[in-house]
């Protein structure tokens, strides 16, 4: 700008001595131009061109700082934008805190409501078991008590189990060698239906129970109550020379309960030669002793097994 005000200084002082001459030497503007020399006009023109040149380049600057205060405008709208966003931040982060401080403030008023429930709880507890000790304590004293009249309980349960033992001796002595009749008998398997097990209580020597092929078999006679067992009679199920041996080395035990087991004499039936139901009838001795029943037992080496076949069976008792 101060380039230009000297430009324009030059052009005014040209201008005036030029108006100096005119003034000097009254004449007309032909010969005030006439008097000028070519290089004054010149002179004159150049710096007409370079200040007409000069205000375009002003002009020129003008607009770029016009341009410039837009933009400067621009800038200032965005980083006003921006200061507004930082501040609406600024407040939903305020906000936030706020409502972290009241969450935690909330949950830890819960917290110390809980933990004074819980020891509320723990001291209710803690008594109760306190309570619960001294009844299990008095439950312990009646159980001592209820132990001893159990104890005597049973003491009187075994003598009148004696007693009962007793007279059942009483009332079945004078049964010796009376046939003991079977409630119930029963086989492990049974061949066909017509071999069922109670084929050899039913007093027909022409018919005859039949368990099928196997292992470990065996044929179950149950009384009505406790007997003492004297003999038990067996027919073979098989009384011709061919098949007889089937019994051999069955035996015979007395069912004193479910589980146990006394076995009576001989052991093991050793079957005889001979044909004929009186020839392949044995007796075996149980000694009286007292049982439930009695149980026949059939076992083999051999792979394929083996039957278990009985026309007739009698217990007698003692």
């Amino acid at each position: 700008m101060c380039f230009i005000i000297l430009l324009l200084i030059q052009v005014s002082s040209c201008v005036a001595d030029d108006g100096a001459l005119l003034a000097a030497r009254p004449v007309s503007q032909l010969e005030v131009c006439q008097t000028l020399t070519k290089n004054q006009l010149a002179s004159c023109e150049a710096l007409r061109e370079e200040a007409h040149a000069m205000r375009s380049e002003a002009y020129s600057a003008v607009d770029k700082a016009d341009l410039i205060r837009e933009q400067a405008y621009r800038v200032k709208d965005e980083a006003n934008e921006i200061r507004d966003e930082v501040h609406q931040a600024r407040v939903r982060e305020l906000d936030a805190r706020r409502a972290l401080e009241t969450t935690l403030v909330e949950t830890i008023a819960l917290i110390k409501t809980q933990v004074t429930a819980s020891s509320l709880f723990a001291q209710e507890t803690r008594t109760s078991l306190v309570s619960l000790e001294n009844d299990m304590r008095d439950f312990k004293d009646e159980m001592t008590g209820f132990k001893d009249e159990m104890a005597d309980l049973k003491d009187q349960v075994a003598d009148l189990k004696d007693q009962v033992a007793d007279l059942k001796e009483t009332k079945t002595a004078g049964r010796s060698g009376e046939l003991i009749p079977a409630v119930r008998v029963e086989q492990k398997s049974t061949s066909r239906a017509d071999c069922s097990a109670d084929k050899a209580v039913d007093g027909n020597v022409h018919t005859q129970s039949h368990t099928a092929i196997g292992r470990n078999l065996w044929f179950r006679y149950h009384f009505a109550s406790a007997e003492r067992v004297g003999t038990v009679k067996i027919v073979n199920g098989k009384i011709d020379a061919v098949y007889y041996a089937r019994l051999n080395g069955v035996r015979v035990v007395v069912m004193v309960n479910n589980v146990h087991r006394v076995p009576c004499q001989p052991n093991s039936v050793a079957v005889r030669e001979g044909t004929g139901i009186q020839a392949q009838t044995y007796i075996v001795n149980c000694g009286g002793v007292r049982g439930v029943g009695v149980e026949l037992n059939l076992d083999t080496t051999t792979a394929l097994g083996a039957y278990l076949e009985l026309r007739e069976i009698e217990v007698y008792a003692a």
